[in-house]
Parts: structure tokens; C-alpha cells; sequence
């Protein structure tokens, strides 16, 4: 059986990802849990956002 794919609302993205970009020493396994997400999920929206979004500060890669 497929399951149907699950909607986030843009409010949850942002602020999933500013978790993200604010996470300190966390991983961002520890905060896809936190969220209930998939870790995937999670990497797919940082890839999708734009440096210009105001999510946050967005740093740089690690």
C-alpha cells in the first residue's frame, strides 16, 4: 500500500530549519527527531532554501 506524502505548512519548514541553523553542537539527526521528521526530509528543505530566505542565519558549510 502507498502512503499518501504528508504536507508541511511553510510555517513547520521554517521553523524546522531555523532549528537547523541555529543547532549549536546538536546534529541534524537530533533535530529531524525532535521535529518528527525524516532526516531526508530535512537535508531536502536546506538544499531547497535560498540564502537570501530570512530563516535564519544560514552559515557556512561545514
Amino acid at each position: 500500500m502507498i502512503t499518501p506524502k504528508k504536507r508541511y505548512s511553510d510555517e513547520f519548514r521554517e521553523q524546522a530549519l531555523a532549528k537547523v541553523y541555529n543547532r549549536g553542537t546538536r546534529t541534524i539527526q537530533d533535530i529531524a527527531d525532535e521535529s518528527n521528521l525524516s532526516i531526508h526530509t530535512l537535508k531536502t528543505w536546506m538544499s531547497n532554501v535560498a540564502p537570501t530566505d530570512t530563516v535564519g542565519t544560514r552559515p557556512s558549510r561545514r
